[in-house]
This record gives C-alpha cells, structure tokens and sequence, in this order.
C-alpha cells in the first residue's frame, strides 16, 4: 500500500493547510521496541543484557537527542507535538 504524498496527490500535488495545532508524532518507537540494527548487533554479539543495556541508554538520552529536536521542527511550523 503506497501511501505517499506523490502517489496520493498525483505528480502537481495538491497544496492544503491544516488548521490542526497539534501534531501526533511517533518519536521514540524505536528505542523503546528495540527496532535498531544496533540493538540486533547487540544480541548477537553480547547476549540480551547487552539489548538491556542498550535501550536504558536510549531512553535515557531520548529526551535530549530526539525529543528536543523533534519539538522544535514541528514548533516551528506553528504546531505542538505530542
């Protein structure tokens, strides 16, 4: 299922404007499902603490690698992420 923009819209597109103030993003999935190749490279060569280990880093520093920068692009569009 092909849900992108150009396929949807067509090749000119269609311009619109949202009048939403709040954005539902999906920062964090990964760090917390372990879906990394990393956390695999983990497993494999250190066992499952090593995953363990690895995803309380994630979380630990989410806050400041990607929520921080997420909220920030998404702000200066004018919208509020969540």
């Amino acid at each position: 299922l092909d849900l992108s923009a150009k396929r949807l819209c067509g090749e000119e597109g269609v311009r619109c404007r949202a009048t939403s103030r709040v954005l539902l993003i999906g920062t964090g999935a990964d760090e917390l499902l372990g879906g990394y190749s990393r956390h695999r490279t983990a497993r494999a060569k250190r066992g499952v603490e090593a995953v363990k280990e690895e995803m309380l880093m994630d979380l630990q520093r989410l806050w400041r690698r990607n929520l921080g920068r997420d909220d920030r692009v998404v702000a200066d569009h004018g919208r509020e992420a969540r």
